[in-house]
């Protein structure tokens, strides 16, 4: 930009040419002639074109050297002003317009310079040169709206800045994308993303490429492990890294003999894989530990869900059927003897009551006429085949019906149970 300038100078120098004026120079020869008088035959003019051109020459000098001062450092700024803003500057009938030039020295003084009339005026201006996106803003005290609008002679002021690094090249800057923050994920679990940019977002890592249209919410299961990345699908300005972990591996056996302990069905299981933790849930029914037991009172397929924790704190499930044989019944017998002196076979308890603490009601009933043949709350005190109603024997060899009404079961196991029981004459 200096060269510019100098080079400038240099041509209006050498392009100007002092206009001559015979008034002037006969009223300097006569001054001349009074003061030293001319000998014959010396021309004056000749001396006087000399000393012109030397002062000339000691001036332009002299000002390319102020130009190439360090010191001396001139922004000029030309602005246009639209006529559609509300500082907008209005021009003359002549539509002729004027440049102020803005010259900016060390104490960040600008003078102003209007050509028509040469007069100066100073303004403190403060430039402020911005990083981030290489433009210049300039501060400037007491030059607003009132000194741009039009001179009393219909000149329109304008500000003139050369600056060939911001006429050189325009820099559009892109809005940075709102990206949505994820923290760890499992493999298997589902990463919700929202979208709240103008343009697509894409999910990819592996084994994903997952693209969420924008202003939209998206539900996305990630597959494999490691880094995954959401960006833009057009704009690299921006993203975000969330990672997935491993997920542990899940097992377990399942012992298909039903036992039963306490006058309960017990299935028993056990994790046969490494983990933090072990969460199992059978029939309704939630246990913890690397073995456990489950408790089915119905026959059919049951499922059973083992959850494992990893040592990374993932989890993982699986699930797998077993096969119950037979219908729990509370463990009663189909028959007793009630001649016998065994006590365990001359009365008739279902065993499971013996053996539970729960709450029930026994009746029997006889099939025939379907009175209540016996009742009791007792588990100790069985039916001994005596009919309540006639304090007689029952006949032998006929079944009657049992019920059992529980008032506290388990989860999942019926109140009510039913059967058949046979009075059996061992004799």
């Amino acid at each position: 930009m200096k060269d510019s300038i100098e080079q400038n100078i240099k041509q209006s120098l050498e392009q100007h040419e002092m206009p001559y004026n015979s008034a002037a120079w006969t009223a300097m020869s006569t001054k001349l002639d009074a003061k030293m008088p001319v000998k014959p035959k010396v021309n004056f003019r000749y001396f006087v074109a000399a000393s012109v051109a030397i002062v000339v020459a000691v001036a332009s000098y002299l000002m390319l050297n102020e130009f190439n001062s360090d010191q001396q450092k001139e922004l000029t700024k030309t602005a246009s002003v639209s006529e559609d803003n509300e500082h907008s500057i209005q021009s003359n009938d002549t539509g002729e317009t004027r440049n102020k030039t803005i010259g900016v020295d060390n104490d960040n003084t600008i003078t102003k310079s209007n050509e028509p009339n040469n007069s100066t005026e100073d303004v403190t201006i403060n430039p402020i040169v911005s990083e981030e996106n290489n433009n210049v803003q300039i501060e400037i005290d007491n030059l607003n709206e009132q000194n741009i609008n039009d001179d009393s002679n219909g000149f329109v002021n304008h500000i003139e800045l050369n600056n060939e690094e911001l006429n050189d090249s325009e820099i559009t800057m892109q809005p940075d994308l709102v990206i949505p923050k994820i923290k760890a994920v499992c493999v298997g679990e589902v990463v919700q993303v929202e979208n709240k940019n103008d343009e697509a977002l894409l999910v990819e890592g592996s084994d994903l490429h997952f693209i969420i249209p924008a202003h939209s919410t998206r539900n996305v299961r990630v597959k494999g492990t490691g880094k995954h990345i959401i960006k833009g699908l057009n704009s690299v300005n921006n993203e975000t890294n969330f990672f997935v972990k491993e997920s542990p591996s899940v097992d377990f056996t399942i012992n298909t003999d039903t036992k039963f302990e306490g006058g309960i069905p017990i299935t028993s299981v056990e994790s046969t894989v490494p983990g933090q933790s072990f969460t199992w849930i059978a029939n309704g029914r939630k246990s913890n530990g690397r073995t456990s037991e489950a408790h089915f009172y119905h026959k059919g397929n049951h499922d059973i869900t083992l959850t494992v924790t990893g040592n990374n704190g993932c989890k993982a499930s699986e699930t797998k059927s077993v096969y119950i044989d037979n219908k729990y019944n509370l463990m009663a017998v189909n028959s007793f003897m009630p001649a016998s002196n065994d006590t365990r076979k001359n009365r008739f308890m279902p065993y499971a009551l013996t053996q539970r603490d729960v709450k029930f009601d026994l009746i029997i009933i006889d099939p025939i006429d379907g009175h209540v043949v016996y009742q009791t709350k007792d588990a100790s005190a069985g039916w001994d085949g005596i009919d309540s109603k006639t304090g007689s024997m029952v006949s032998y060899e006929s079944a009657y019906i049992w019920k059992v009404i529980i008032e506290n079961p388990e989860l999942n196991e019926n109140n009510e149970y039913v059967g058949n029981i046979i009075p059996i004459d061992w004799r």
